[in-house]
């Protein structure tokens, strides 16, 4: 059987993970979901050959190691660098520099971390920022709004939910299209005029200024 070599990095990761002493939580687009959902999450984003990536790395795996298995929320790596599949996965978060790190509600809401990354620093803001998100295992967090759609989404059959889930997950994603398509021509139009009366400023400028010549030659 051949295994491609994304296939063999991920694998690769699986077993460096059950090594004795090593610990990370790898979340890839095959995994996301099921190991987020339902979850807060403090996600850091990595390239292997980043040095402060390199740098950081002894604080975050303590950190992951130290809320493993937590009900309510996720700390996890992120290896931007691993394969192609890995990089369009970070640049589909915005993932512009190394190590980058998002915290939030993974179902789209994330929101970037900015302070600082010694492990005491870290855990102050896993404590004090990581909360508990509204889900079918953990309602008393719910506002009154999400509890009726839970109890809607309860009613439904496993089949219509998966249709649902389908649904909801393509709109969303032929939403996040337009949004690019349409910021790109808007970004065009707007060039496209600034260029044109930066264009027409200058020339009126420059007629203005040879009549007030011509006027005073005239004198």
């Amino acid at each position: 059987m051949k295994i491609n070599s994304s296939h063999f990095t991920l694998l690769l990761l699986s077993a460096v993970c059950r090594l004795p002493g090593v610990f990370a939580v790898n979340l890839t687009p095959d995994n996301w979901d099921e190991v987020t959902s339902g979850k807060s999450v403090f996600v850091k984003f990595f390239a292997s050959w980043c040095g402060h990536c390199k740098k950081m790395k002894p604080a975050w795996d303590e950190l992951m190691k130290a809320h493993e298995g937590n009900p309510y929320y996720v700390i996890g790596d992120v290896e931007c660098s691993a394969n192609d599949t890995m990089q369009a996965f970070c640049k589909k978060y915005g993932v512009k520099g190394y190590p980058t790190l998002f915290y939030g509600d993974p179902s789209g809401n994330l929101e970037k971390y900015a302070g600082k990354r010694d492990l005491d620093s870290l855990q102050l803001f896993v404590q004090t920022n990581l909360k508990p998100l509204c889900s079918a295992a953990n309602q008393d967090v719910c506002t009154a709004e999400q509890k009726e759609l839970l109890k809607a989404y309860q009613e439904m059959s496993e089949n219509d939910l998966e249709q649902k889930i389908k649904q909801v997950s393509e709109e969303l994603t032929a939403s996040e299209q337009d949004y690019t398509v349409t910021k790109k021509r808007m970004e065009e139009e707007f060039h496209a005029f600034q260029t044109e009366r930066t264009t027409s400023l200058s020339l009126m400028k420059s007629v203005l200024k040879a009549k007030k010549g011509s006027d005073r030659e005239e004198l």
